[in-house]
């Protein structure tokens, strides 16, 4: 008797060591019309530290006590626990709803600016009177965005907007409905508005009758303006002018041009004033003249720059002028060059003519007679000071020059756009003939002056890398030959220093995460300049393309604090996820940067260890311990 009461006192604490925690829950109301908002309660659990819910196979939060609205029909409702030893267990209810009157609703107020600079986006969405799973959305200029969730069926989200009209559609989907709300929004233009001058620098020092390259960008509101009289004044301390010139407009929304400075040794003022409706807006930067050259000033090597032409398709017989400017290594102008302009087509050299010599640039005019396509060179070279800048000329009639009878060339990328310089750009055109894409081509690509051969690619495409670009102007032709049929294209394009760079910090290209399904997922990246800082209130988007295919977007928002641009997403499908970042900013380049890695959905199983010799020796130790307990409490009690 004694032994068999002492085997029941160790059974009982054996039970006590190993026991597994017990789940279980109630909920009410336990039936009724749907829509209809539950409240589950599973602290009747026992021995569970740790709640996790799943309602139709999806996670939810986690505790002991969760509210739900469910629709119409029969659901499934999992409670896992964990107890403090990791062990587990999991208990399902069914649930089911008749089908109830749905009366939806859906409120939205127009977008308004808030103090960050960001446009509010919300709307409030019910069926029934109840909270119930709903998403709103936004379309916005053909983009579609998911408000985020809040109390009380609330949903916003905040997006920031350039200038201009916009028609915003929001859509409430709910379990068998949905529901739509417009509003028009104007983003204005907004009081603020300054210039920004890139070139020159304050405080640069210039040669005694040299010439001031100047560039600038007008800011107005939030986004260059493209329209309106530039200025720029050399004077003095008590603002007598020496020189004046106008500025000229470029894209993409820059105001361009040079001053001649013409005053002695000394401190002086650049104004460069632009106006523009009711602004006249004056940037003043500090410069000084020198009788000797400053041996500071950044070197960035002899350059041509191209004045006109600025088309390069032309009739037969046309008269075409040519003018070019020569800067040395500190961009200051080079007059009395040796300059000569030489003529090729198709490779054959044609002529050589010597250039006209102006006070700040070298001009001609030249006549083609024949057509084809010609290649423009010029060299200009003084004190040991050379350079040498190629274009393409297409000289024909009008069938020549947009079409040759049935068979097409046509730029993919670049277009006539502004590209990120030190940076690899991919040339790709497409040939067609008869409407359909030739893979048999010969393609040739010249690059300012330079010649290469397109190599088609599984896509139906021709190709080609370039270098990592110097800054400047670029003019890109290609030229396809097929069936005794030749066709051309041409853009031109440009290449600036003042880009943006996507630094991508999380999730790392080509990872695998893994995560609970229905967990959040962080989006960080970095926007950076080209001298490596970090860029504020730049627009960043991310686009995400799932594995079934559907793309969201979400837009990133700087942290005060670390000054990463993050977003949160929720991940829906296992798979490869593609995401698509694109940052802008004023005055800069925008850039673009993609990045793939594959979600992998976990659920965590706590299983008892399986039976070793291990474990049988550890038991019984246990077993023996507990033994030993039961006499030695037999003893004293």
């Amino acid at each position: 008797m004694k032994i068999f009461k002492i085997l029941l006192i160790i059974c009982f604490l054996t039970t006590i060591v190993f026991a597994k925690p017990i789940a279980d829950f109630t909920f009410n109301p336990i039936s009724g019309d749907a829509p209809i908002t539950v409240d589950f309660d599973a602290r009747n659990s026992i021995d569970a530290e740790f709640y996790s819910w799943e309602i139709d196979g999806v996670a939810k939060a986690a505790g002991p006590i969760l509210t739900f609205d469910f629709g119409p029909g029969e659901h499934e409702v999992t409670l896992v626990v964990i107890d403090t030893d990791d062990q587990t267990d999991e208990i399902t209810k069914i649930l089911f709803f008749d089908a109830g009157e749905y009366n939806t609703n859906l409120e939205v107020n127009c977008p308004v600016l808030d103090e960050s600079g960001l446009y509010e986006f919300k709307a409030k969405a019910y069926e029934d009177g109840f909270c119930h799973e709903t998403n709103v959305y936004v379309y916005l200029e053909g983009y579609k965005y998911i408000l985020d969730k809040n109390i009380d069926c609330s949903y916003s989200k905040l997006m920031k907007l350039p200038v201009g009209d916009y028609n915003v559609e929001y859509k409430a989907v709910y379990s068998d409905s949905e529901r739509n709300a417009i509003c028009i929004l104007s983003v204005d233009e907004g009081d603020d508005a300054f210039i920004k001058v890139y070139s020159p620098q304050e405080n640069t020092i210039f040669k005694k009758d040299s010439v001031a390259y100047v560039e600038a960008v007008f800011i107005f509101g939030v986004k260059n303006i493209r329209e309106g009289v530039g200025l720029v004044k050399l004077v003095d301390s008590n603002g007598t002018v020496y020189s004046e010139s106008e500025l000229s407009i470029y894209y993409p929304g820059a105001f361009k041009g040079e001053i001649p400075i013409s005053a002695s040794e000394g401190d002086y003022e650049l104004l460069v004033e632009i106006k523009y409706k009711d602004f006249d807006l004056i940037k003043v930067i500090p410069i000084s003249v020198s009788e000797s050259q400053s041996e500071d000033l950044i070197s960035i090597g002899p350059n041509i720059y191209l004045v006109e032409p600025g088309i390069f398709n032309y009739l037969v017989n046309d008269t075409v002028p040519f003018e070019v400017n020569f800067f040395d290594e500190n961009g200051l102008i080079l007059a009395d060059a040796n300059s000569t302009m030489n003529v090729y087509k198709y490779g054959d050299f044609i002529t050589s003519v010597e250039m006209n010599v102006g006070r700040f640039s070298y001009e001609i005019s030249f006549v083609f007679n024949e057509s084809g396509d010609y290649e423009v060179e010029f060299v200009l070279e003084k004190d040991n000071k050379k350079a040498i800048k190629n274009i393409i000329i297409t000289v024909g009639n009008a069938t020549q020059l947009a079409e040759v009878e049935n068979f097409t060339v046509k730029f993919i990328t670049p277009m006539s756009d502004v590209y990120a310089d030190d940076s690899e750009l991919i040339i790709r055109v497409l040939v067609d003939y008869n409407k359909v894409r030739v893979s048999g081509a010969g393609v040739v690509l010249t690059l300012n002056g330079e010649e290469f051969d397109m190599e088609y690619d599984k896509f139906g495409e021709y190709i080609h890398i370039t270098e990592p670009l110097a800054s400047g102007s670029y003019n890109a032709k290609v030229v396809a030959n097929y069936l005794d049929l030749v066709a051309g294209a041409e853009v031109v394009f440009q290449a600036s220093s003042h880009h943006l760079v996507i630094k991508i910090i999380e999730p790392d290209f080509n990872e695998t995460v893994e995560i609970t399904k229905g967990k959040s997922l962080n989006l960080k990246v970095d926007i950076l300049d080209e001298f490596g800082d970090i860029v504020p209130d730049a627009l960043v988007i991310a686009e995400i393309i799932e594995p079934s295919g559907r793309t969201l977007k979400e837009q990133l928002i700087q942290n005060e604090e670390t000054k990463i641009y993050e977003a949160i997403i929720y991940p829906n499908d296992e798979g490869l996820y593609r995401i698509d970042f694109i940052a802008s900013d004023l005055g800069f380049v925008s850039a673009s940067e993609e990045s793939e890695f594959k979600i992998s959905f976990t659920k965590i199983d706590y299983e008892m260890p399986g039976i070793t010799l291990d474990n049988l020796l550890i038991i019984a130790l246990i077993i023996a311990i507990l033994i030993m307990i039961v006499f030695f409490l037999k003893m004293v009690f």
